[in-house]
């Protein structure tokens, strides 16, 4: 752990809506949970006592977006819309950045060729 250059092991986040409407998010970081609780607590009195309210800023307020598993992949697929007059489309991709292929069901691009080499290979 490097305090000086900015680096703490916890890490807490809370967000809230002033009094004048604004809604602010604020982190809280420390070398303990005991100071960085501590310090969060005393920031949400004083941010009640002077009319501010709590917002939910989290994943558990997101609606459910319907997905599919994918018949190649078994990896969950997501509606897309199409572009210039096409339908709608599932997919997903392999998620590793920069090289984010996607999948239709049918198999990431380069999946084929593999496919056609083993089956050759059996018969060798």
């Amino acid at each position: 752990m490097n305090e000086e250059m900015g680096e703490y092991p916890i890490v807490m986040f809370t967000a809230y809506k002033r009094s004048d409407g604004f809604e602010v998010s604020l982190t809280f970081r420390g070398s303990s949970i005991e100071n960085v609780a501590k310090n969060m607590d005393s920031a949400i009195k004083s941010i009640l006592e002077k009319g501010g309210t709590p917002i939910a800023k989290n994943s558990f307020n997101k609606p459910q977006v319907p997905t599919k598993p994918c018949p190649k992949h078994n990896q969950p697929m997501k509606e897309r819309p199409g572009k210039n007059g096409k339908p709608n489309y599932w997919s997903h991709n392999r998620g590793v950045y920069p090289n984010l292929e996607w999948c239709s069901g049918g198999g990431f691009p380069g999946e084929l060729g593999q496919e056609v080499d083993e089956v050759f290979e059996k018969y060798e």
